[in-house]
């Protein structure tokens, strides 16, 4: 049972990586998520990697012996954000592909990749410099930014959540279940 899991996340990667850039079409929400949640949960491991050894540093460390420890973390903390920005822009057809699976246009898709390269740009252009910005400033981009990110976020996974269309809609037919998949989207 465990290898035919692996057999459908490496079917759902290799299907990724053949449709490359291609943003027309549809995409089955299971070949999705075998995808895209294998592809966050490696991120999310690596950043609580990540986390630990910061944690571990400054609880064996005392501050006052090395008060520059908190900003050494700062390259690792940007490496982490990269990474997860890169899986973003590389699942981007694939999130476009399963919008279009629902039938609906993915404007929302790219709004959510963008305000998260906004919101990393800004994050990493505070934190690395060590800018200290005005609060009103700091206010202003929670309102502006962090609220409707935060706000598409939970709509763009509302999406990926529903049952793709039955037969064929305004992006062509239904994708047919890959050999490895026992359950068409």
């Amino acid at each position: 049972m465990l290898a035919k899991l692996f057999l459908e996340i490496q079917t759902s990667y290799e299907s990724v990586i053949q449709n490359g850039t291609q943003l027309s079409g549809r995409m089955a929400r299971r070949q999705f998520w075998l995808f895209y949640g294998t592809g966050y949960s490696l991120l999310t491991l690596f950043s609580s990697i990540i986390t630990f050894k910061m944690y571990r540093a400054l609880t064996e460390v005392p501050l006052e012996l090395y008060p520059e420890i908190t900003q050494s973390f700062t390259p690792m903390l940007l490496l982490s954000g990269v990474f997860s920005l890169v899986f973003q822009v590389v699942a981007l057809p694939s999130l476009v592909r399963r919008f279009q699976d629902t039938d609906r246009k993915a404007l929302a898709c790219y709004a959510y990749v963008g305000l998260q390269l906004i919101t990393f740009l800004y994050q990493a252009v505070v934190h690395s410099s060590g800018l200290a910005l005005p609060q009103t400033l700091i206010v202003l981009f929670d309102k502006l930014i962090l609220l409707p990110s935060f706000a598409l976020s939970i709509y763009v996974l509302f999406v990926l959540c529903l049952k793709g269309c039955e037969g064929r809609n305004s992006f062509g037919i239904q994708v047919a279940p890959s050999s490895a998949s026992p359950n068409p989207a």
